[in-house]
C-alpha cells in the first residue's frame, strides 16, 4: 500500500511548475552573434573538426575562454559542431597546435568521437583568419591535459 502512494501517475493536464528555482548569474557575452557570423564566413559555414555544414547545429566555440569582448577575436575562435564544442570545452577534444590534428581523450576513444583522432582541422585558407597556435597549446596544456585518467589507468 505504501508504494502505491509514493507513485503517483502522470497527469498532462496539470501544468503547475514544481521545480525548485535556483538564482543563477548570467554572462552576457556582448558581440556574440558578430563573433559566430566572422566565423562562420571563415570556415564556410563548416565545423573544423568533423566538416559538418548544418549552419544551425554550428557554434563559435573560444579557444580560450570568453573574458569580454576581446575573447570575441576571430583568432581565438573555431567554428565547431554542437556537441563538439562542448567536448571542447570540457577538455575531451583538443587540438595537437604542432600538427593541427584532433585529438581525442582516451575516455572518448571508444566512442564514435575516436573517427576524429588525428583528423587534420579543418581551418581558414586566410592565414588571418586561422586559430592562434599559441592559444591552441594553452588549450590543450589547460584543459586536454587535465581531462582525466584513461578507463586502464
Amino acid at each position: 500500500k505504501h508504494e502505491q502512494e509514493a507513485v503517483e501517475s502522470f497527469d498532462a493536464t496539470n501544468g503547475d511548475d514544481l521545480r525548485e528555482k535556483v538564482a543563477a548569474t548570467i554572462v552576457r557575452r556582448r558581440g556574440q552573434p558578430a563573433f559566430r557570423k566572422k566565423l562562420i564566413e571563415a570556415y564556410h559555414g563548416t565545423c573544423a573538426f568533423t566538416g559538418c555544414n548544418a549552419v544551425d547545429a554550428l557554434e563559435a566555440a573560444h579557444i580560450l575562454g570568453y573574458l569580454g569582448e576581446q575573447s570575441h577575436h576571430i583568432n581565438n575562435g573555431l567554428l565547431l559542431r554542437a556537441d563538439c564544442h562542448v567536448l571542447f570545452d570540457l577538455g575531451l577534444l583538443g587540438v595537437d597546435s604542432e600538427t593541427m590534428t584532433i585529438v581525442v581523450a582516451p575516455t572518448l576513444l571508444s566512442t564514435s568521437y575516436s573517427e576524429l583522432e588525428g583528423q587534420p582541422l579543418k581551418i581558414p585558407c586566410d592565414q588571418i583568419q586561422q586559430p592562434d597556435l599559441k592559444a591552441l597549446k594553452k588549450h590543450g596544456l589547460n584543459k586536454f591535459r587535465c581531462a582525466g585518467p584513461t578507463e586502464s589507468s
